[in-house]
């Protein structure tokens, strides 16, 4: 059930729509393994709210089986390079027809094509969830492969997923202004969650299940030449073949400076027969515990007691070791829990104020006032339509991926019109977000640096000026076959 179970979302929109030299979607996939199902859409990728028909559809269907493979996730209409997501919420017709499949009490297994964390509601009611990401132009056949049994899962998440949007501090401040101010400091994904023991995390950094079971033992580490190295044994004492991947954190000591709970240094993966004992080695750099001093201009390493963990996510520390850095000329730190109260208690990190913030940067936050020039060419396509010639120009640019859009509509089904759409919806959403300048850059030439110049002269109500930058040209230094 799904579209994506034939129109397989294999890789991001943008830049990165190419054609492939082959493509094996899970249906290939399926069919060449001569597997016994019966497929229906139950939703279109290229939509976004539900549409009856198709659900009536998979409902009356889903009635005959026990077993329901739903394809879903983010498709190249919700997510892609070049602009922001909305939400993290799966697309409406996906989670209205997911809404009516639990209430079947039906054996569902939803398979997920997403280049980014999605918010799961619905997942207390699947029975699994395997998470492809964008698995590349085999990738029906790596799906097919996993959902079969033929290899062991083993990937890890390589970023924290929270249970709502609303768990992440500052998210509802996100490109809502011209400035972006990242107030949350260090405390990014797990070393956030960290601080307050897990709370609001759907699923860790670094987690990831597999058809077998590993136990970790015998933790070691020694020191040469300013790296240390940690080693352990990894059995796999399951009945399948699998990977594991160990990851190696380090807990900070106590200290004046605030600082994660701990941080990834490195990580290994093992690949492991039933029975099969291997031991594993990973390292880092004393340099790499040190963090910059914002006051000396350097990065600084502390003394006192770090801790080596070695983990199979962010919260499943399996072994744990002491490691003792002393000697190292001491330096003040140039925090304190009195200028900075927010940050060393992260559970009010959302009550950061401007004030606090600018004492962490060292200095005060830019002014927004660029003088008496209202636009510059950093100034977003979008921002230009409060000014008569910024919305003409708005709706030029803006225009080009319509057109693109629109002419997709009168072209027949298929590969080309699937990529015309696309194409035409990206650039509908991700040109009001570029910049003046950036967009001289993109143009290949056709929007070059005098004119953008020129044109926001014009908007800021300097005509003559304007004028005078666009009629200017360019003096080229000679290429050296000119000096000959």
């Amino acid at each position: 059930m799904g579209e994506l179970f034939d129109k397989m979302r294999f890789q991001g929109a943008g830049s990165s729509l190419v054609n492939p030299t082959k493509l094996i979607s899970s249906k290939t996939a399926f069919d060449a393994r001569q597997i016994n199902y019966e497929f229906v859409l139950g939703y279109r990728e290229s939509e976004i709210d539900p549409e009856e028909a198709y659900e009536n559809e998979a409902i009356n269907m889903a009635k005959n089986y026990d077993t329901i493979l739903f394809f879903g996730g983010q498709t190249d209409y919700t997510e892609s390079e070049g602009y922001d997501r909305d939400n993290l919420a799966l697309p409406s017709n996906q989670l209205s027809l997911l809404t009516k499949l639990r209430k079947m009490q039906k054996k569902i297994i939803f398979i997920m094509f997403s280049g980014s964390p999605v918010e799961m509601p619905f997942e207390k009611d699947m029975d699994a969830i395997l998470n492809m990401y964008l698995p590349g132009q085999a990738g029906g056949e790596a799906t097919a492969k996993l959902l079969f049994g033929e290899v062991s899962p083993s990937g890890k998440l390589a970023e924290t997923w929270m249970k709502t949007y609303k768990d992440v501090p500052f998210g509802d401040e996100f490109i809502r202004n011209k400035v972006e101010l990242y107030k949350e400091s260090i405390y990014v994904g797990y070393r956030y969650f960290d601080k307050l023991k897990g709370k609001g995390v759907k699923y860790p950094f670094g987690y990831g299940l597999s058809y077998t079971q590993f136990h970790y033992s015998d933790i070691a580490h020694y020191e040469k030449d300013n790296t240390i190295y940690v080693s352990c044994t990894i059995a796999n004492i399951g009945v399948h073949e699998g990977a594991e991947i160990v990851q190696l954190y380090v807990a900070n000591p106590t200290s004046d400076v605030f600082k994660p709970d701990k941080e990834l240094r490195a990580f290994a993966k093992v690949y492991l027969k039933p029975g099969e004992t291997k031991r594993i080695e990973m390292s880092f750099t004393k340099q790499d515990l040190a963090y910059y001093h914002i006051k000396e201009k350097k990065w600084v390493l502390e003394n006192g007691e770090y801790s080596l963990l070695v983990a199979a996510s962010s919260e499943d520390i399996r072994l744990q070791s002491s490691y003792i850095i002393e000697g190292v000329e001491p330096i003040s730190s140039p925090y304190s829990n009195e200028i900075l109260p927010c940050y060393y208690n992260v559970e009010r990190l959302r009550e950061v104020k401007i004030e606090e913030f600018e004492q962490l940067l060292g200095r005060q936050i830019p002014s927004l006032n660029n003088g008496s020039q209202k636009y510059s060419l950093d100034s977003r396509l979008d921002e230009l339509q409060n000014s008569f010639i910024g919305r003409i120009f708005y709706k030029s640019v803006i225009g080009v991926g319509k057109k693109q859009f629109n002419r997709s509509k009168r072209m027949e089904e298929g590969p080309e019109r699937d990529m015309e759409r696309k194409n035409g919806m990206f650039l509908m959403k991700m040109l009001p977000n570029n910049s003046i300048r950036s967009m001289t850059v993109s143009s290949s030439g056709r929007f070059n640096y005098r004119l953008a110049e020129g044109l926001i002269e014009i908007i800021n109500g300097n005509l003559f000026r304007g004028l005078m930058h666009m009629l200017k040209k360019d003096k080229m230094p000679p290429l050296p076959k000119d000096n000959k």
